[in-house]
């Protein structure tokens, strides 16, 4: 398989097994949270991909996820190495993954865990933000969230201070149990990065991305 056609393979495979399965949700135009089916995202990669889907309005749908999706098609062989690298590492969570996609894909970090994502059969919630709001990542209740060190503290931090006074403690334990793992851009205070997600009430595993080690 050549490097570029691995998304649109993988999300080919995945319409045929699972077609109706939520992968990509994102907020439309209205502002109301809506997604796409496996089999919806992959025809948006075949010729005429908005036609090709009558049941979405196209005017209802962001560019920005299509573009998000175009991009994502195009992808180079050492992309697609590190998703591979990245899965492996991973291994197989208890439930099905969520992952929060906030940044341009662009960014080699971002463009490595989209494709992780595809193949490894995540669904994700594409909200572009800088910085991502906790109130998101609270609500969506993800299984893994990945950014550099210091953008991770800060979400850490926002999401403490979402908390109620009553039954915080509760409250924080509910919304980080699916979490499994942090993943660390960069490396470095793991420990640290680890002792204050517990005290959050979550239990994920912290795992350093350093430069080319997915």
């Amino acid at each position: 398989m050549e490097p570029d056609d691995f998304a649109g393979a993988e999300l080919r495979r995945r319409a045929v097994n699972s077609p109706e399965e939520p992968f990509l949700f994102f907020r439309d135009q209205r502002g109301h949270v809506s997604w796409w089916s496996w089999a919806r995202a992959a025809r948006e990669l075949e010729p005429g991909g908005a036609a090709a889907a009558p049941e979405v309005a196209p005017e209802v749908v962001p560019e920005a996820v299509r573009d998000w999706l175009a991009r994502l098609a195009r992808a180079e062989a050492h992309q697609v190495a590190a998703a591979q690298r990245l899965l492996e590492r991973l291994g197989a969570g208890p439930e099905r993954d969520v992952w929060l996609s906030w940044r341009p894909l662009e960014a080699d970090a971002e463009r490595t865990l989209a494709l992780a994502a595809v193949a490894g059969g995540w669904a994700v919630l594409r909200e572009p933000a800088d910085p991502l709001p906790a109130a998101t990542f609270a609500w969506a209740r993800p299984t893994l969230i990945a950014a550099p060190g210091p953008e991770l503290d800060r979400l850490a931090d926002d999401f403490a201070a979402l908390a109620p006074r009553l039954l915080g403690a509760r409250w924080r334990r509910r919304r980080l149990a699916r979490l499994r793992a942090v993943l660390v851009e960069g490396g470095g205070g793991e420990d640290a990065r680890g002792a204050r997600w517990r005290a959050l009430g979550g239990r994920p595993r912290i795992l350093s991305l350093a430069p080319g080690g997915w």
